[in-house]
């Protein structure tokens, strides 16, 4: 005999009506989540943080020369959640995501260990123009590191990918020390103003913001009389011929005309000879 309709539903073993299962109850707290935030309160500790310092310190890394990108994957956390922040959407921020970004560097972004991520191309390119003074041609770069070095001259844009970053890197560590094949190379570069190798430090080189030291100058119109003075310089600290040229940002060819023209080709026998034989001459008052 059949039931009467509805009686099932009287003994509760039927399913809930529709509007009833939509219902949830709320999830259970972790209780050592829950304890560890009433200790953390009780000891002045708050998990959130004002956002303004660490929006301040996301804009002087992006105006530094990192991408946002970069940024996130430095400080392992989402590019969105970087984005937002930047923005200004939120007052308030969790502190360990606020502590996570603001030990965030450049140094960091550049080393991040990911090949298809965007670091700055300043040092790239310096270091290309650093080797063209030496007398690398870009055919040559390129045999070496497998990148069409100008390309990543000529490309428009503010970033590079870090597998050619540090492709150029690895080139340029490499060959820093030794003349390349092309003394034409050399020249146009020296004519273009590009600072050698010594001009920079390995420390600074990849932030966009510094700039060459040493007697190096990236300024191509420089009289034949500071060439004159700089060689000089180079002379008493026992530097040699190549060394010197490298230094002071010219060719060899260029800086034996420069010192002809200042009228001080004794600084030409003197580079090129021997250091512990050179005698010095004496400073004029």
């Amino acid at each position: 005999m059949a039931e009467p309709e509805g009686a099932a539903s009287r003994r509760g073993d039927s399913a809930p009506p529709p509007w009833r299962s939509a219902v949830r109850r709320p999830a259970r707290q972790d209780p050592a989540y829950a304890k560890l935030w009433r200790l953390d309160r009780h000891r002045g500790i708050t998990r959130l943080t004002d956002a303004a310092p660490v929006r301040e310190h996301l804009t002087r890394l992006h105006h530094a020369g990192a991408s946002w990108t970069g940024i996130a994957d430095a400080a392992g956390v989402s590019s969105s959640a970087v984005h937002r922040i930047q923005r200004g959407y939120y007052r308030t921020v969790q502190r360990k995501t606020a502590n996570a970004l603001l030990t965030v560097d450049l140094a960091r972004v550049i080393a991040r260990p990911l090949p298809s991520g965007l670091v700055p191309k300043a040092g790239a390119c310096r270091r290309i123009r650093a080797l063209m003074t030496l007398g690398w041609t870009h055919a040559a770069m390129r045999d070496h590191c497998g990148i069409i070095t100008h390309l990543v001259l000529s490309q428009s844009g503010e970033w590079i990918c870090r597998r050619k970053h540090d492709a150029i890197a690895d080139m340029y560590d490499a060959l820093w020390r030794t003349l390349g094949p092309s003394r034409a190379s050399a020249e146009r570069a020296a004519k273009a103003g590009y600072p050698g190798p010594l001009a920079w430090d390995d420390d600074t080189i990849d932030d966009p913001a510094a700039t060459p030291i040493g007697v190096a100058s990236p300024t191509p119109l420089r009289s034949r009389h500071v060439v004159a003075e700089q060689a000089e310089d180079l002379a008493r600290t026992r530097c040699g011929w190549g060394e010197a040229a490298s230094r002071i940002g010219i060719s060899e060819d260029g800086l034996e005309g420069a010192l002809r023209r200042a009228g001080r080709p004794d600084l030409i026998g003197l580079l090129k000879t021997d250091p512990e034989l050179r005698v010095l001459p004496s400073r004029a008052s």
